[in-house]
């Protein structure tokens, strides 16, 4: 019968002597049986001597009372509960492992302990969802008591509009055996809802049995009554939005109209410009003096580039953006803007010079704007003391700059520089003065809107360019242009 047992046996007779040891004893101590049988317990373990167990076994031996105790063994790192009884031959000894028990117990203990220090709402279950205990913090938050909260009892302060779905998770997660998480309300003790997160997880043996279940509740009130108001601000944004790119949608189709229209129909009187200023050329061109004959010329040479003007824009405005990029000849963009802007450098006694520029893939009308903007502002914020000079030079970009404007490395860029010896502005405002509306001087002493630089700003971005300005007041300004070649 002794040998058929779990548990560890040991008899010992008045003097000490072991009588006999089962098989578990012997497999646990890692000795064979027979070596032992007749020899004297304090010698075959000396480290028994002056322990727990030594003063269970005199006093069980000398009262001749049943003794029962935990004892940890360090011969072989473990605990047994072992129990003394006194029989007709001297003492029978019981061990019974709980090592895996007293290592739970402690854990639990632990657990308890570290669950009332901390802020959250702690709890423990068995393994079929039976809450038997919580910590401190739970009582504090809910007002009620262990008598009213253990078992499933945690329903009375759970919301009632989400306590149902709560107890159809729960039961479906209990037998998973896994770790999970749920969110819902609780109710305070203030009769306050607020929303917090649960998280659950198994306590298991070394057979993958659950023992039981530990739990913490998280408040996320103030969190998710944020996230709630972002999603809502978020959805009303997301409506206001759909609703402005409805507005948008029907404003661009309308602009796109118009656009058609207005290039359509002003074409027709440049048509009648055209038509009469060469019938004046046939008819009476030999009447006209020299100056009237080369008015008559920039008139018609005029018409031709309003009337090409007027075509891109209606193709800008009907194209897409990277089907009007084109071999771009940018000497000429520059000699027919010089061309527009006659009058005024006539009248400012203007200078332009100019170096050899490339040809690269760029929106025509886009450099003319770009161009038009830059020389307009160079000859007309000249100053009174000096005829306005201006210069335009063209080099292929180094490696410095290439590197410093983090431009793609794969692709070749030109760096174009318009520079003049006007009044110039003060470095400070090098980056403002790209700004929409952005202005410098009153109306009265330099005429504009504001918008010429914002709009050469923007023609480079689209060309995946970049721009920039320097310049000291009274000595002048420098634009610097830098655009891919292709």
């Amino acid at each position: 019968m002794l040998e058929g047992i779990s548990d560890a046996f040991v008899s010992l007779d008045f003097d000490w002597n072991i009588s006999h040891v089962n098989g578990v004893t012997a497999a646990w101590g890692q000795f064979a049986a027979e070596a032992v049988i007749g020899q004297n317990l304090w010698e075959v373990f000396p480290v028994l001597r002056g322990s727990s167990l030594d003063e269970a076994y005199r006093r069980c031996m000398a009262t001749r009372q049943p003794q029962s105790l935990e004892y940890y063994s360090p011969p072989v790192k473990r605990w047994f509960h072992v129990r003394v009884r006194p029989d007709f031959q001297g003492l029978s000894v019981f061990m019974t492992d709980i090592t895996e028990k007293k290592q739970i117990a402690d854990g639990e203990d632990q657990f308890r302990m570290m669950a009332n220090a901390i802020p959250q709402l702690g709890w423990m279950a068995n393994a079929e969802g039976w809450i038997h205990w919580y910590n401190d913090r739970w009582y504090e938050f809910t007002g009620t008591t262990l008598g009213e909260m253990q078992g499933w009892g945690w329903q009375k302060v759970h919301h009632p509009e989400y306590v149902e779905r709560v107890i159809d998770f729960v039961k479906q997660s209990w037998p998973k055996k896994e770790s999970w998480e749920y969110t819902f309300p609780l109710r305070g003790h203030d009769g306050q809802y607020r929303w917090f997160l649960t998280k659950a997880f198994p306590v298991q043996d070394s057979a993958g049995n659950i023992l039981h279940w530990i739990g913490t509740n998280t408040d996320i009130h103030d969190q998710k009554q944020s996230a709630d108001l972002l999603e809502s601000k978020v959805a009303e944004r997301t409506h206001e939005l759909n609703q402005l790119n409805e507005h948008l949608q029907s404003a661009n189709e309308e602009l796109q109209q118009f656009n058609y229209i207005a290039s359509h129909d002003l074409q027709e009187p440049l048509r009648k410009i055209k038509i009469f200023s060469e019938r004046i050329k046939m008819q009476d061109f030999d009447k006209l003096s020299s100056g009237s004959q080369g008015a008559l010329d920039r008139i018609t040479m005029s018409v031709d580039r309003m009337s090409n003007l007027l075509r891109d824009l209606l193709a800008f405005s009907s194209a897409d953006r990277e089907s009007l990029f084109t071999r771009v000849n940018l000497n000429e963009i520059v000699t027919e803007i010089e061309s527009d802007l006659e009058m005024l450098v006539a009248q400012k006694a203007a200078i332009v010079m100019k170096s050899d520029l490339p040809t690269i893939d760029a929106i025509p009308l886009q450099m003319r704007q770009l161009f038009y903007n830059l020389l307009n502002n160079a000859v007309k914020f000249a100053t009174p003391e000096r005829n306005p000079l201006v210069r335009i030079e063209c080099a292929p970009l180094n490696q410095k700059k290439h590197q410093q404007w983090q431009l793609p490395a794969n692709r070749a860029f030109v760096q174009l520089s318009v520079m003049d010896n006007g009044i110039g502005f003060e470095p400070e405002y090098a980056d403002k003065i790209f700004e929409l509306f952005k202005r410098l001087h009153n109306q009265q002493t330099y005429q504009g809107t504001g918008v010429g630089l914002a709009l050469c700003k923007k023609v480079v971005e689209n060309h995946q360019g970049r721009i920039w300005a320097e310049s000291e007041y009274g000595r002048g300004a420098a634009f610097h242009v830098i655009l891919p070649v292709k």
